[in-house]
């Protein structure tokens, strides 16, 4: 299923996501959301759970020098730069 992405300033995308804990059924099919939802916006080089609604600790991206889709359970920053992209 495709989902409208969510697109700040929507309160929504300040929802801290929950961890993924256990990969269960409906993880696998939001992961197939995720992922169709991502192709499908314009653009996107990746896009999170939240973006769809769902606050889980999830990521599809599919950058070209990744070499194909990557689904991303529970990803953490552990540094952060100076820069800004937009």
């Amino acid at each position: 299923m495709i989902y409208k992405v969510i697109q700040a300033p929507d309160e929504r995308l300040l929802q801290v996501s929950t961890p993924v804990e256990r990969f269960k059924d409906h993880l696998g099919e939001l992961s197939g959301d995720l992922m169709e939802s991502r192709r499908a916006a314009a653009n996107a080089q990746g896009l999170a759970a939240v973006q769809i609604g769902f606050p889980v600790r999830m990521i599809a991206m599919d950058p070209q020098v990744f070499f194909g889709f990557r689904l991303i359970i529970n990803p953490e920053i552990i540094e952060r730069g100076k820069s800004v992209v937009t």
